[in-house]
């Protein structure tokens, strides 16, 4: 499922992140040093990396997650009645702390409420580096959900990144 070329969100967040310290570091050491920052600081740049950077507006509305090797972004995607699209986090009591099994267990709550009544569950996931899909989409499978959909995303200037759509 590795693909040699295949681009992920760990050089994008750093650019767009644009910090000091970061810059100071040689080139191949910055994306595992936004991995060390706090929780809140990375939401704040992963969230604006899918705001400007990212052409979502080529996904469907709803959950979009971004994943990194310890870690689970969930924000909801809307189209506003004027066109615009809408980024939001998704509310604290949808997941808090960001753990990587707390996200997916939320998603997997979701998906078996969502089953009980009788509607499918997708989401959509993007992933900060290579480790980060391997992880994901082996627990993922693990809990029933497919990979149903790939999409690739031309983002101009960086290159085309992949976003993957699972359903339960």
């Amino acid at each position: 499922m590795y693909e040699e070329n295949e681009r992920f969100l760990d050089r994008l967040v750093v650019e767009v992140a644009d910090l000091e310290f970061l810059k100071k570091r040689q080139e191949h050491e910055r994306t595992l040093y936004f991995l060390s920052l706090s929780y809140g600081v990375k939401d704040v740049y992963i969230q604006k990396t899918v705001e400007i950077r990212l052409p979502i507006n080529e996904l469907p509305d709803g959950n979009l997650y971004v994943f990194t090797p310890d870690e689970g972004f969930g924000y909801s995607k809307s189209t506003q009645e004027d066109g615009t699209l809408k980024i939001d986090e998704l509310p604290n009591g949808y997941y808090s702390e960001g753990t990587l099994e707390e996200t997916i267990s939320k998603i997997i709550e979701r998906a078996k409420r969502a089953a009980s009544n009788q509607k499918p569950n997708s989401i959509w996931a993007f992933f900060y580096d290579y480790p980060s899909k391997q992880i994901v989409s082996e627990i993922l499978m693990q809990s029933g959900f497919h990979l149903m959909e790939i999409r690739s995303l031309n983002v101009p200037g960086f290159g085309i990144v992949k976003s993957y759509r699972y359903v339960d």
